[in-house]
This record gives structure tokens, C-alpha cells and sequence, in this order.
């Protein structure tokens, strides 16, 4: 699998199951799961972060489960202002932050 940045820590605001606004500061696992389903609710997989070396291996993989759908039926490339918006930017071979 491929490697994704994730913030080591983020604020954020959300309302909770009472619809009470909630701000937290998370960090360490629970900041990189919240980005990780975050991610989701924008229509961005973890493919879509991945350094292209990363992408370029997971291709294959990939051409294979978009062949069980048709064509109208998977999207497969994430909105365009979206992933230009992505923070942090996805992985590439000059960038490689700790993890």
C-alpha cells in the first residue's frame, strides 16, 4: 500500500449527534483517522494521495476492479478543485514528510 501525509495534528469543528457544535484539537491516530474518513465524505481515496511510484504499482489492481464496472458507474478521478485544495498535498518523490 501506499504512503499518505497526514497532518500530525488538526483542529476541527463539528456538530455532534445533538446537533451541539463541537471544536477539538486531535491528534496523532485519531487526527490521521478523522482526515483518512474526511477524505471519504469528499470523494478522495487514499489512491488519490499516493506518490505516483505508489500509483504506478497500484494500477493494475486498479484496471482490474474498474473492469467489474460500467463505464458511468466508477469514478475515477477525484473533482478537479478538490484535489487541487488537498492539504497536505499528496506524496511525491521530492516530498516525503515524516510519518
Amino acid at each position: 500500500a501506499g504512503q499518505v501525509a497526514r497532518s500530525a495534528w488538526i483542529e476541527t469543528e463539528y456538530q455532534n449527534e445533538l446537533g451541539q457544535k463541537v471544536k477539538r484539537r486531535l491528534k496523532d491516530f485519531e487526527a490521521r483517522v478523522f482526515q483518512h474518513e474526511y477524505d471519504h465524505l469528499k470523494g478522495i481515496l487514499c489512491y488519490d494521495r499516493f506518490p505516483p511510484e505508489d500509483r504506478e504499482a497500484a494500477q493494475e489492481s486498479i484496471n482490474k476492479l474498474l473492469g467489474l464496472y460500467e463505464d458511468d458507474d466508477a469514478e475515477t478521478d477525484p473533482d478537479e478543485t478538490e484535489f487541487k485544495n488537498m492539504l497536505p498535498r499528496p506524496l511525491s518523490g521530492r516530498y516525503m514528510p515524516p510519518l
